[in-house]
C-alpha cells in the first residue's frame, strides 16, 4: 500500500465510528490487499478512490466484515449475494462475535444531538425549536446525513433550514 493510500484512508478515521483504531483499521486493509474482497477491485479504482468498511447493520456498528467498493457494500446492503466470492467473504468477516467483547468501544458524540432531533422532530408544532437545533448541530460539526436520519427530513430540507438560518444572521 503507498503512503497516499494510508493518508487517504486516515483523513477523517471514519474507522473510530465502527469501534476500531487505526492499527485495527491498517490490518484490515493489510487482510484485504487494498482491494475490495469481493470483487478484487483496487481501492484506486473504485468509483470514490476508496473502499468502504462494511459492517452487519443486524449485529451493530462494531460487526465489521471487511472492506468493499461501492458497487458491491450497496449490492450485499441490499440483501444480494451476487458471485460465489460474496458467500466466501461472508463465511469470512473481520471481526466475529468472540472478538466483540475485545472491541473497543467509543461513545457517538451525537448521541444527545440525535435523540434531541429526533424528539424535536416528532412534534410538528416544535418546527421552530427543531430548526434551531438543526443549525446548532451542524455548526458544531454533526453531518447532515446523521441529522436527516435523527429527523426523518431529506437533505435539500436540512440544507434549506441552515442556509435560511443563515441569511438571517447576515
Amino acid at each position: 500500500m503507498t503512503a497516499q493510500a494510508v493518508s487517504h484512508t486516515h483523513e477523517t478515521c471514519r474507522h473510530e465510528f465502527y469501534s476500531m483504531s487505526c492499527d485495527e483499521f491498517e490490518q484490515l486493509i493489510q487482510r484485504a490487499n487494498d482491494r475490495c474482497e469481493i470483487c478484487s477491485v483496487p481501492s484506486h479504482a473504485t468509483k470514490h478512490g476508496k473502499l468502504h468498511i462494511d459492517h452487519d447493520a443486524r449485529l451493530g456498528n462494531w460487526a465489521v466484515r471487511g472492506l468493499l467498493c461501492s458497487r458491491c457494500n450497496t449490492l450485499l446492503a441490499n440483501g444480494t449475494v451476487f458471485r460465489p466470492e460474496a458467500e466466501r467473504y461472508l463465511g469470512n468477516v473481520w471481526r466475529t462475535e468472540s472478538s466483540h467483547d475485545r472491541a473497543v468501544f467509543r461513545p457517538d458524540p451525537w448521541t444527545a444531538w440525535k435523540e434531541q432531533l429526533r424528539l424535536l422532530s416528532a412534534r410538528p408544532v416544535d418546527r421552530a425549536a427543531r430548526n434551531v437545533a438543526i443549525v446548532q448541530a451542524t455548526r458544531e460539526g454533526m453531518r447532515q446525513r446523521d441529522i436527516v436520519a435523527a429527523t426523518g427530513l431529506n437533505r435539500e430540507q436540512v440544507r434549506r433550514i441552515v442556509r435560511t438560518a443563515e441569511a438571517g444572521e447576515e
